[in-house]
């Protein structure tokens, strides 16, 4: 509805700049606007974004993953299936097939 209040977003950091901003926001975005300021859901957003960024766990090109270990896999949807098949996360070795964009490492298993 044209009446329902919108999200509004830091100037410096609006979504689109950062992939750990953009998370940070699609985090907070599940919030009903107005619920918290925006001066503190831009400090949270920038919050979230470092302590992602801290943690190493950014997605990063396929061509730089390596060969010799799993690593968590990002494939697309396709251009021929979209709308039918999203995308998604796969384990394994970064493989010349054309399919995963992006990689990132496994994260520690849990300690039993």
């Amino acid at each position: 509805m044209a009446d329902d209040p919108q999200h509004t977003y830091a100037s410096n950091y609006p979504p689109g700049t950062h992939w750990a901003t953009d998370i940070g926001w699609k985090i907070l975005d599940r919030i009903k606007p107005g619920v918290i300021p925006d001066d503190v859901r831009a400090f949270l957003a920038g919050q979230i974004a470092g302590q992602l960024m801290r943690e190493g766990r950014a997605w990063q090109p396929i061509e730089t993953a390596p060969a010799d270990r799993d690593v968590l896999l990002w494939v697309p949807p396709s251009a021929l299936l979209a709308g039918l098949i999203a995308g998604h996360m796969e384990v394994g070795r970064a493989r010349d097939d054309g399919r995963a964009t992006h990689w990132m490492p496994l994260p520690e298993p849990p300690s039993l």
